[in-house]
């Protein structure tokens, strides 16, 4: 049996066989695959790989192999271990990255030479309160970044970062969905435009500052705010009248979208006859009127017409589901 599957393994190509090697559930296949001579194919990536086989891939001499390896979800933590003394620095950055690497072991690679591997630890929401509040002190930007937008991060530590130097890691900060809102008030300040613009997308943010950010004086700011799920129906509206008199196209595609878009402000952007992308957005929209979807899919615009048709379909089996 072993030897049929060997041949027919051997008839592959090398990109069928990194195909199969990254899909298969097979342990025997992984097992065969594991000993190919081309280590494109021996990169275990593979969750399903044997902890035996890992194990051993753990040893290979291409550092691509161990980098997977390192990867893997299901490599034992005893290997992962071993594999965060590897010289090679991507093989520790696939050991910073995964999440079932020991607490002691991030810890060791919170204090990594390379860059890189500091950022794995950064980021992983496996990593331990402390090790993330020493490396929010990091002299590296992305790595900072990474603590920033780690949803582990605690709360304290995403207020100072709040106040970073470098406008990116502020910017990651008003992504972080566990940043006080309070926090998200003051990043709303900010003079950097695409930490404001962040801070006006993050749902979380209130709505009193997202009043305030839909007067921004830059439209990227303005199309954030527009977008949100959170941003008040009456802004929303405010926010349609002001783009349609500046004649912001941007915008007002934003407003058609969004699911809190008051029903008569769709009816009237769903009229706009300048530029149909608009109209587009509006028929995409499951919160628009059956009436007005109805008469988009007329629209003379193919993408208008079949984006209105398939809003029309789920509006029905939602309905029918409802009746159910």
């Amino acid at each position: 049996m072993e030897k049929v599957l060997q041949n027919s393994i051997a008839k592959l190509s090398v990109e069928q066989k990194r195909e199969l090697a990254l899909n298969t559930k097979s342990p025997q296949t992984l097992a065969l695959l594991a000993k190919d001579k081309d280590a494109r194919v021996r990169v275990a990536y593979n969750p399903n790989t044997p902890k035996k086989t890992l194990e051993k891939l753990a040893e290979d001499t291409d550092p691509r192999v161990r980098t997977g390896v390192a990867g893997n979800h299901s490599t034992p933590k005893k290997t992962l271990k071993k594999l965060a003394e590897d010289p090679n620095p991507d093989v520790r950055a696939g050991v910073a990255w995964n999440p079932n690497t020991p607490k002691k072991t991030f810890k060791e690679l919170a204090e990594d030479t390379d860059w890189r591997v500091r950022t794995g630890v950064a980021g992983n929401h496996s990593t331990p309160k402390k090790t993330l509040k020493e490396l929010a002190e990091d002299p590296n930007p992305d790595v900072r970044d990474n603590v920033a937008g780690n949803p582990s991060t605690p709360k304290e530590i995403l207020k100072k970062l709040a106040e970073d130097p470098n406008p990116r890691v502020r910017a990651w900060v008003a992504v972080n969905l566990n940043t006080p809102r309070k926090t998200l008030e003051k990043l709303a300040e900010d003079t950097d435009l695409d930490v404001r613009s962040v801070v006006a997308r993050n749902p979380n943010t209130p709505k009193k500052t997202l009043e305030k950010l839909a007067e921004d004086k830059d439209w990227l700011v303005k199309e954030a705010v527009a977008e949100n799920s959170s941003t008040p129906k009456k802004t929303l509206e405010k926010l349609a009248k002001e783009a349609e008199d500046a004649d912001d196209n941007r915008v007002k595609k934003a407003v058609a979208r969004n699911p809190n878009t008051p029903k008569k402000t769709l009816e009237r952007l769903a009229k706009d006859n300048e530029i149909w992308p608009v109209r587009e957005a509006v028929a995409e929209n499951s919160s628009t009127p059956k009436k007005t979807l109805e008469k988009l899919a007329k629209d003379k615009v193919p993408e208008v017409r079949d984006a209105a048709v398939k809003t029309l379909i789920h509006q029905k089996g939602l309905e029918g589901l409802l009746r159910s």
